[in-house]
């Protein structure tokens, strides 16, 4: 993106300081864990050691456990799985294995055709990506101890503990084994599961155009989010676990492949836009061809901008595709994108953005013809109340949908206490990061007086009965204000950037969140349990009930 990061999605995450962001909670986990379940099961075959410096974080420990690891836990960049770091020079060593929060799970895999259990069947809380399965399959002994996985007996027995405090939350068990498809389930408070795992089937993309690849991957001003190709599962017969989008692995010939996969509906994807759905059947290969699109050079005209440092960013209507556009002086466009439909917004120095409608990018089409809106009316906001004084305030138009503007209020350097900005009339929500602070309809006159004076908000979980009480489910959750939560992309955001994280337990089953506006909130999260979602209606001094399902 040119050095840059752009649109809503990025720019509410520079609203407040990186203090607001909300860390996750990496704690040392819970001395006590119900059950007693020493010698039950098998033991995980031998795992490396992790070394990490005297004195490391909770942080720094899961990086040093997913290096060990891979990315994402189920493999490198590539898929691969790095062996043994623990040779680092003057490192010293020590176990990376934090008490799990709650109790593990022990089961069977087995053959669902014939009954037979199955050896060697790989079992971990994170999705196995192909490339991970393969070495996992040759080598057990590639597992990481303290992570939550292990490869069954001779008798297809497993024994696995939740993961521990620094590699978060995970609901959903995997099973896979070579030649089977990959199986899901959550197991909540099941102590026993069983995986009943068919023959797999592999699907295989063929991605045409592959000299143009390595040079859309590398050139600034393109994101392609989960990479050129995905395969996301389309049908879930079960409705428990939406397994969602995992990429292929492609080899020197730009061929995708993905092994492993259950029998069952898979969407294939280029770039974000739709290729087809394959339905895989056991033992067989699917072949999906698919062209890579090429760039175009984009020319045009911008009239109406009025700050000197600003870009043009087309996102993708049926895609993850997103190009920038450099603007000059003269308000001349220049820059390379895809072809395709996109939606054109221009994105200014101090964070605002607004949209300018959509286009239409081919090759030898016409120049774009674009027009940017009136940047609006000077607005000026005093807080009165708040505990800190914000560093920048946000602006999110309330009548724009999904493509609504979010438009940043930075200090007055002569008055540190009041926000300035331009923004153009209508309803807004004014936002300190994820936090609203009031509902207003622009422009008004003189400085707008925000009270900021925060009250407590408290939700008490529910949690099931069956939870031992000296058990912690941990989990996150986000509170999204209802305003926000009609705006899809910012809704996104505050989910993903300013999550809390749950520790909870039969003695301390509450979360206390600062708000400002009492009102009607969107509970979204997931637990170690699973994911929930719930409405609440907060307002000082209230408690309101929310039960964690099982």
């Amino acid at each position: 993106m040119t050095g840059r990061r752009h649109g809503p999605a990025l720019v509410i995450v520079a609203l407040v300081s990186a203090a607001a962001l909300g860390v996750w909670l990496l704690g040392e986990g819970e001395a006590g864990r119900g059950g007693g379940r020493a010698g039950r099961g098998p033991a995980p075959r031998e795992a490396p050691r992790v070394d990490l410096e005297p004195g490391a974080s909770p942080a720094a420990k899961a990086d040093a456990v997913e290096r060990a690891r891979g990315t994402g836990g189920v493999g490198g960049a590539d898929g691969e799985r790095p062996g043994d770091p623990a040779q680092a020079p003057g490192a010293e060593r020590r176990e990376v294995d934090p008490p799990p929060a709650i109790r593990g799970v022990r089961g069977l895999v087995r053959e669902a055709a014939t009954g037979r259990p199955i050896a060697g069947a790989w079992v971990t809380w994170r999705y196995p990506h192909p490339r991970a399965c393969e070495a996992v399959f040759a080598s057990g002994s590639l597992l990481v101890e303290g992570t939550g996985e292990m490869v069954t007996d001779a008798e297809g027995r497993f024994d696995v503990q939740r993961l521990p405090d620094d590699l978060g939350v995970a609901s959903t068990l995997f099973a896979v084994a070579p030649g089977f498809g990959v199986a899901a389930l959550r197991p909540g408070l099941r102590e026993d599961v069983v995986f009943d795992l068919e023959r797999g089937g592999t699907l295989e993309v063929r991605l045409r155009g592959p000299e143009r690849l390595g040079h859309q991957q590398s050139r600034p001003g393109t994101t392609w989010g989960t990479g050129p190709v995905s395969i996301e599962r389309a049908d879930d017969p079960a409705g428990a676990v939406n397994l969602g989008e995992f990429p292929g692995q492609h080899d020197d010939r730009w061929v995708y492949r993905a092994p492993n996969l259950a029998r069952g509906d898979y969407r294939v994807r280029v770039l974000g836009r739709d290729v087809g759905v394959s339905t895989i059947e056991p033992g067989a290969t699917w072949i999906v061809e698919a062209t890579h699109p090429a760039d175009v050079e984009v020319t045009g005209t911008l009239a109406g901008r009025e700050d000197d440092d600003a870009e043009v960013i087309l996102r993708a209507l049926d895609g993850v595709a997103i190009h920038s556009l450099g603007v000059d002086g003269a308000g001349r466009l220049s820059g390379m994108a895809s072809e395709g439909h996109f939606s054109a917004a221009l994105y200014n120095a101090n964070g605002s953005e607004r949209p300018l409608g959509e286009v239409e990018v081919r090759a030898g089409g016409p120049p774009l013809r674009l027009e940017a809106p009136p940047a609006g009316d000077q607005v000026e906001v005093m807080l009165r109340g708040a505990r800190e004084a914000a560093r920048v305030l946000g602006l999110a138009a309330l009548e724009q949908g999904e493509q609504g503007d979010l438009v940043a209020l930075a200090p007055d350097p002569a008055r540190p206490d009041v926000h300035v900005g331009r923004a153009r009339p209508g309803g807004h929500a004014l936002l300190d990061g994820p936090t609203l602070l009031t509902t207003l309809t622009l422009p008004a006159r003189g400085p707008l007086v925000v009270d900021a004076t925060p009250f407590v908000g408290v939700v008490r979980f529910e949690l099931p009965r069956a939870l031992r009480p000296e058990e912690v489910v941990r989990g996150r959750v986000a509170l999204v204000p209802e305003v926000l939560a009609r705006l899809p992309r910012l809704r996104a955001e505050v989910v993903a950037n300013w999550a809390h994280t749950l520790r909870l337990s039969h003695a301390s089953p509450r979360l206390e969140v600062e708000l400002v506006v009492p009102g009607r909130y969107l509970l979204v999260g997931e637990t170690d349990l699973g994911p929930f979602e719930a409405w609440v209606d907060l307002a000082p001094g209230a408690e309101r009930v929310v039960p964690v399902p099982d």
